[in-house]
This record gives structure tokens, C-alpha cells and sequence, in this order.
């Protein structure tokens, strides 16, 4: 069974790969608070986008073909989600979760788009 290693982030140790809806790109965070859109059938980054400041871990998860939300922390530890346009590089919106400090875990309706984000130990759900 053949394997495929991609090599595209240097020095960042990555914490985070997400497949897109079809299975033609996937993206990644790292520590060094990037994320990568990559062509794993090409081997090269086709998009990279600066995400949340904190060193901490990270998720990415796409939307469409040009969004992908994240899911991390801010600077001071604050739960934070992002959504950014990877074709231009840009933040569309960021926004800082209330709460504890507790892992947040996202699930992503592909049929309507809706990024569902639960908290453990929290008794409700952000969207």
C-alpha cells in the first residue's frame, strides 16, 4: 500500500489536518499560528493564512472551498473562533468564546454549513 508524506511546514510542528468535503485539499495548523490549504496530491500549499495569536492548540475545518473556520485560543487563553476567506488571506470574523478553559469541540454540518461548537463540561452549544 503506497504511502504519501507531506513535507510542507518547515520547522511548525502540526497540530491539526482536516479533509475538505470532497477529498482534494486538506488543511493544517501549526505552531507557528499558520494554517495551510494543501494540494496533498501535488504536495504544495496552495493557500496559507496567519490564524489566532496563542501558541496553544489549534483546529481548522473548511466551510466552503475559499472559508475555513478555527477553532483555538487568543492571546491570555481565551477561547477564540475565527473564520477566514483563504483566497484573500483575510479574517471575516473572529470572536472570543465565553466560559472556562474547557477543550472546545467542534462539529461541522456539511449539508447546511453550520459549525456547531460544545465545550466539555459546558451545558451549552455555540453556532
Amino acid at each position: 500500500e503506497p504511502e504519501v508524506f507531506i513535507d510542507v511546514h518547515g520547522e511548525g510542528e502540526i497540530m491539526n489536518v482536516s479533509w475538505n468535503e470532497n477529498g482534494t485539499r486538506i488543511v493544517t495548523t501549526a505552531k507557528d499560528k499558520k494554517a495551510r490549504v494543501i494540494d496533498p496530491r501535488k504536495n504544495v500549499v496552495v493557500h496559507e493564512v496567519a490564524i489566532q495569536e496563542a501558541e496553544r492548540e489549534c483546529w481548522a475545518y473548511f466551510l466552503s472551498d475559499t472559508t475555513i473556520a478555527t477553532i483555538g485560543f487568543a492571546k491570555g487563553n481565551a477561547r477564540q473562533i475565527g473564520v477566514y476567506d483563504i483566497k484573500s488571506n483575510k479574517c471575516l470574523q473572529e470572536m472570543e468564546v465565553e466560559g472556562d478553559s474547557g477543550a472546545m469541540l467542534p462539529h461541522l454540518d456539511a449539508d447546511t454549513g453550520v459549525l456547531y461548537v460544545a465545550s466539555s463540561g459546558s451545558p451549552t452549544v455555540q453556532m
